[in-house]
Parts: structure tokens; C-alpha cells; sequence
């Protein structure tokens, strides 16, 4: 699961150059990807689902596969814009770009670098992976966002969730509860800053994942 956020990094409310008094003064683009260059001369397909998508007005989301000289320098980009939810898919055939010595596929988030104060407002985007045609697989995927959270941790899943466990590092459980449906938002709100471990229930099937408390 890879979850996309506006770029925060660069906000400086001290310096007019980077801040308006109240959010970013400069549009950026931030970019999560991999690099695989043995998938050059090859036709793939990069495919993913787009589970949530609450970012704020004036982002633009994308995935992506680029072909790269050398040094770096972009000889073909194709997106495929993540407005919706649901299944995205890039077909790129590589052999079209015989001059390529480098491959690209990920995502990019373009936009105000904004304040993190304003975190939970700019939303963000969350992708996870399409599921691969197994059943027990699709019925008990659980996904977490945002990730970190700072008042509200949702989660959802294919099927109904049972229960919802949150685990400090030392083992104690210092929140539960039952939800009984396949979405649930948690508040986290008065948990201390740290790393918890959430155990979910499905179908008598447990997993487990970790979240970040801001």
C-alpha cells in the first residue's frame, strides 16, 4: 500500500519564498518510484487500485512509466491520471523507445507545498494493489489511511470486519473495538505519539499492520 500526500519538506511559514502566511508559495512536484531497468524491451503493464482519494483541490495525482537517456533525460513519459477510485493500467511498450537506457514507474503529486498544519485537510490518495483473482485474498485485505493519522485512522476491507485491536510496542491493548461492517474509522486522537500495532479480524483470520500517532 503506498499512500500520496502533498510535499510538505519545503514549507518554511519564515521565509516569503516558500510560504504565503498560511500555505506554500510554490508549486512542486514530488515523485514515489521505482527503477528497473530490466524491463526494458519488454511490454508491461503497471496496474493498480486506487483505494481513496480525499486530496484537496489543486493536486494532481498520477502514475507513471518513463523511458530515460543515459543521463537521465526523459525521452517518453505516460501517465494515467488517479482522480477516481478504482483500477488504474499504463500499457508502455518499451521497444518504442529503442535510445532508452533507463525505466521509470511510480507516482507524482503536483502542487503547493503545503503546511503541515494542514495535513488532515489536504487529504491525500492511497493505492494498493489489485487483487490477484484469490478469494481469500480479496476477503480479507485490510487497508489503513491516513498513515500516519493524527485524529482518525480509517480501515476497510472486502468483507466485515470483527473485531479491531491497537497494540502498543510493550503488548498492551490500549484500544478495541467490534465494528461489524467493512469500514470503520477509529479515534486515535488520545493515543500518545508512537508506533501501535492494529490487529484486525475477519472470518476468524487476524492480520496485522502497523500505524504512525502524530
Amino acid at each position: 500500500q503506498v499512500i500520496l500526500y502533498p510535499n510538505y519538506n519545503t514549507y518554511n511559514a519564515t521565509d516569503a519564498y516558500w510560504s504565503n502566511g498560511a500555505n506554500g508559495n510554490k508549486i512542486l512536484m514530488g515523485m514515489s518510484y521505482v527503477l528497473d531497468d530490466e524491463l526494458l524491451g519488454q511490454n508491461i503493464t503497471y496496474t493498480g487500485n486506487v483505494i481513496s482519494n480525499t486530496i484537496a483541490d489543486g493536486y494532481e495525482v498520477k502514475a507513471f512509466v518513463k523511458t530515460l537517456d543515459a543521463n537521465y533525460g526523459l525521452i517518453n513519459e505516460t501517465t494515467a491520471p488517479l482522480d477516481n477510485t478504482g483500477v488504474f493500467a499504463i500499457n508502455y511498450n518499451s521497444n518504442n523507445y529503442p535510445g532508452a537506457v533507463h525505466l521509470q514507474y511510480g507516482f507524482s503529486v503536483r502542487g503547493l507545498n503545503a503546511n503541515p498544519v494542514n495535513m488532515e485537510s489536504n487529504g491525500n490518495v492511497v493505492i494498493g494493489a489489485v487483487a490477484a483473482g484469490t478469494p481469500d485474498f480479496a476477503k480479507n485485505a485490510v487497508f489503513m489511511y491516513p498513515n500516519p493519522a493524527t485524529n482518525v485512522l480509517n480501515i476497510s476491507a472486502e468483507n466485515s470486519i470483527d473485531t479491531i485491536e491497537i497494540y502498543n510496542l510493550l503488548g498492551q491493548m490500549v484500544m478495541g473495538s467490534k465494528p461489524a461492517q467493512n469500514q470503520a474509522a477509529v479515534n486515535v486522537s488520545n493515543l500518545t505519539t508512537g508506533i501501535y500495532i492494529v490487529n484486525t479480524t475477519i472470518a476468524g483470520k487476524q492480520t496485522s499492520a502497523r500505524f504512525v500517532k502524530q
